[in-house]
């Protein structure tokens, strides 16, 4: 009794709050960490030789006993491009906690130096299970290399797609709001972009919606852009009406 008494005296309300509080931010944690991209810089050099036919460990992504995960699985492993003395891989990951079950999925993007044993980890990004990657993609030359890494999240069939510069040794984000800022300087005084989604990495080409302040309707315009010099530049918008008329006429 005087045990239980104890134990109902430190059981106050502040104390229910508090463990309460804790209990929602650890839950709001982990389930905001299902859903966030994650990317991460250059890590150690693993072995060449192993990065296109199994997984390895390697910051962020460290699996086997004692570490975050279980196991993991190699998905899908490709060459992407070779830049100077570089050659580019990406190999994707399916992260396990339990046998057989994917709790989260990676991409990891690997630099080999032209006859040397070892690789290294210069970019990742950690998804929800169901997540689809496209190939990471590289247009440009010299000191314009531009990566597009696309990611499909099962949540709503969401696309994410991030562009990164080759500069300094290391692939560099560039801002999202570079090419809108872009576009936006040619469009007529007063208009705004509405909605647009990203640059298709192949043709630099985006479609967007256009509102004006003298009319009610939202004009789509086909952006297509350029890159030099590290940013983007707009080569030519085209009302949507016209680019299907020309194609119409085209045919």
């Amino acid at each position: 009794m005087k045990i239980l008494r104890l134990f109902r005296s430190l059981v106050t309300p502040v104390t229910l709050v508090t463990s309460f509080v804790l209990v929602f931010l650890a839950v709001s944690m982990e389930s905001r960490a299902q859903h966030m991209t994650i990317e991460r810089p250059a890590g150690k050099p693993v072995p060449f030789a192993k990065i296109q036919e199994k997984c390895v460990s390697i910051p962020g992504l460290e699996f086997g006993k004692g570490k975050a995960w279980r196991d993991c699985k190699l998905t899908r492993a490709r060459f992407v491009v070779t830049i100077g003395l570089l050659d580019f891989y990406h190999a994707q990951y399916c992260m396990m906690r339990s046998p057989g079950k994917c709790d989260r999925q990676a991409l990891v993007i690997f630099a080999n130096r032209a006859y040397k044993e070892d690789a290294v980890p210069v970019l990742q990004r950690i998804d929800p299970p169901g997540t689809k990657y496209d190939d990471p993609l590289v247009t440009g030359s010299g000191s314009d290399n531009l990566l597009a890494v696309s990611a499909t999240l099962p949540s709503g069939n969401t696309m994410q797609r991030a562009y990164y510069l080759w500069r300094d040794t290391k692939w560099n984000l560039l801002d999202d709001r570079q090419w809108k800022s872009a576009v936006q300087e040619k469009l007529p005084r007063g208009s705004r972009i509405s909605e647009a989604g990203t640059p298709d990495p192949a043709t630099l080409t985006v479609t967007l919606s256009v509102s004006q302040p003298d009319r009610n309707d939202v004009q789509r315009l086909n952006a297509e852009l350029g890159f030099a010099k590290g940013e983007f530049f707009v080569r030519n918008l085209v009302p949507m009406e016209e680019e299907n008329h020309a194609r119409q006429h085209a045919h």
